[in-house]
């Protein structure tokens, strides 16, 4: 279990690096929009069951594009809400 753990999650770089590849290729909310739909998908094809081998496969690419999924996000919320640097600035009183 501890391999089939380790494999899984080393589908985390990869995923990270295709998000940084691709966010903007395809800009960012598209990235987010084809992760939430790849992730949905390989969630679903988890449902029914498979071979220890597959599911192994499935867990590595849905955690991967998760993880490109959420690193995306933080990309787009820091783009979308910007925070004045003067804010850290200032002395309290």
């Amino acid at each position: 279990d501890y391999v089939a753990t380790f494999v899984a999650a080393s589908g985390e770089l990869p995923g990270i690096l295709l998000m940084v590849a691709i966010i903007d290729r395809i800009g960012r909310r598209a990235t987010m929009g084809w992760g939430a739909i790849i992730c949905a998908t390989v969630c679903l094809l988890l449902i029914p069951c498979t071979s220890y081998n597959a599911e192994t496969a499935l867990i590595w690419v849905g955690r991967g594009v998760a993880s490109a999924f959420f690193q995306s996000m933080f990309v787009y919320t820091s783009e979308l809400y910007p925070v004045s640097a003067q804010c850290f600035t200032k002395s309290p009183g």
